[in-house]
């Protein structure tokens, strides 16, 4: 038996590189315990566990925060045997090993913390590798001890073996994370209004003003006659008199004159009386040239024509001039970068996961010009795009007409992938501006952390990426 400890650091030797190359090279057999999976950890363990030939056998801890239906599923469709310990419960379920099974040795990983991208890529951590030669007796008979235990903890833990149907029940019972269904049907206060004398209230005409992506983004003017709103109040005139009488007593209370002046005697008024300095404000003048062009930073280089409306409002003293905006067409995708991978087909790739392709119908579309290709026995679903890729900092644009629109089957994301993007330097944090400039052509620009523009674009990254710290924002 051999133990040794592994350091991760600054994304060199990583637990989720010596998990996934420990896929690859085929084991007979992979037994796993996972006591908290989220979403980021498990695109890394993806790249490992689908299209494996191996038998693969996992316990995981659920919980109604983390764990998600499509998650399961992932691992429902590619493992042989799926079991699920309820975290929700005062007793969490602990602990994390992979143990892969070889013809001549058992190669065993253990580690802490949650599964995340930061655990098994980002950390500065340690974290054991244990090899067991099955050529000695001794270290044979550690092995099969250990696979003894991975069966007392299905027996005896209160696991549950994963089908379908329990994932269903699982999230009708809240016990991994259920989408909330709000149905909107709060009457306005024109509405209100209109009940309360009687009135039926006319359909109000809407005038679109779209803020994000979005057909259903309407707000409705409120038709509000302050004139004839009248609000009656009855007033109780003997509690009137009541309480007139009791402020009349309260103020003719007489205090001692001999108490006054012990209260007041050692009052010094010049003790107050000491100015404080206030702060002086630095004058700041901001010329014409250095407002923000956010019309160009989002939309200069694409076909996507915004339209533009002046609407004014006058007032005696003043002229208000601004511009209506209709982004309904527009389709762009702000958001912090992990680490890049360095491995195989998973480098050149900027990563989308699914449930934001989803909330983005029409930013990506993998319904028209697929095809698909199988690469052992995993499929990969390709379309042709355009792409183009700005280095900010070096200000270079690269350009491939050969990019692709990469999906592999049963994984949690989608990818941009092409060979320009090996160009420009990509660091953890720093973000892509991916936009949609045509039905498939995209333009995504890199802003380092140090550039000028960067506090920008952090701030329209408002949302955080499931299991990660990362954040993203939808335009």
């Amino acid at each position: 038996m051999k133990i040794d400890w592994l350091i991760q650091k600054d994304g060199n030797n990583t637990i989720g590189e010596n998990i996934i190359e420990a896929f690859e090279r085929k084991p007979k057999k992979v037994y796993a315990m996972v006591s908290e999976l989220k979403d980021s950890g498990l695109e890394i363990l993806e790249e490992g566990y689908i299209g494996t030939e191996s038998d693969f056998d996992i316990i995981v801890g659920i919980n109604k925060k983390n764990t998600t239906k499509i998650m399961l599923e992932s691992l429902l469709r590619h493992a042989e045997n799926v079991y699920v310990y309820d975290n929700n419960s005062e007793v969490g379920f602990d602990g994390n090993f992979f143990i892969f099974v070889y013809k001549e040795v058992v190669v065993v990983y253990t580690y802490t913390g949650d599964t995340t991208e930061s655990t098994l890529s980002l950390n500065n951590s340690m974290y054991t590798k244990v090899i067991y030669d099955l050529s000695v007796a001794e270290d044979k008979e550690m092995y099969k001890k250990l696979k003894k235990n991975f069966d007392n903890v299905i027996k005896e833990f209160e696991v549950i073996t994963l089908t379908r149907d329990i994932i269903s029940k699982l999230q009708a019972e809240k016990k991994i994370f259920t989408p909330k269904i709000y149905n909107h049907n709060v009457k306005s206060v024109a509405e209100l209004i209109a009940e309360t004398k009687g009135v039926k209230k006319e359909e109000n005409k809407t005038e679109n003003i779209y803020v994000e992506n979005s057909t259903n983004n309407m707000i409705n003017k409120i038709d509000l006659d302050l004139d004839n709103f009248n609000i009656d109040i009855e007033f109780n005139e003997d509690e009137i008199v009541k309480d007139n009488k009791e402020e009349e007593e309260i103020s003719n209370i007489e205090i001692p004159e001999e108490e006054y002046e012990s209260e007041t005697k050692n009052f010094n008024q010049e003790d107050f009386e000491e100015e404080i300095p206030l702060a002086e404000e630095e004058a700041v003048n901001y010329e014409d040239e250095d407002a923000i062009d956010l019309e160009s930073m989002v939309f200069g280089n694409s076909k996507i024509k915004i339209k533009d409306e002046d609407v004014k409002i006058e007032d005696e003293d003043e002229k208000i001039i601004s511009k209506k905006i209709d982004l309904s067409s527009a389709t762009c995708l702000v958001m912090q970068l992990p680490r890049p991978s360095t491995r195989g087909k998973e480098t050149n790739v900027i990563k989308v996961p699914n449930y934001i392709k989803q909330t983005m119908p029409n930013f990506i579309n993998f319904n028209k010009d697929v095809y698909k290709e199988k690469d052992g026995n995993v499929e990969y679903k390709y379309k042709n795009i355009k792409f183009s890729i700005l280095d900010v900092e070096e200000n270079k644009l690269y350009e491939d007409n050969n990019a692709k629109l990469v999906h592999k089957d049963g994984q949690t994301y989608i990818g941009f992938s092409s060979d320009v993007i090996s160009n420009v330097t990509i660091k953890e944090n720093y973000i892509a501006r991916i936009m949609k400039l045509d039905e498939d052509e995209y333009r995504c620009e890199i802003v380092p952390l140090d550039s000028n523009e960067y506090p920008v674009w952090k701030k329209v990254c408002n949302l955080t990426f499931r299991g990660s710290e990362r954040k993203y924002g939808i335009m």
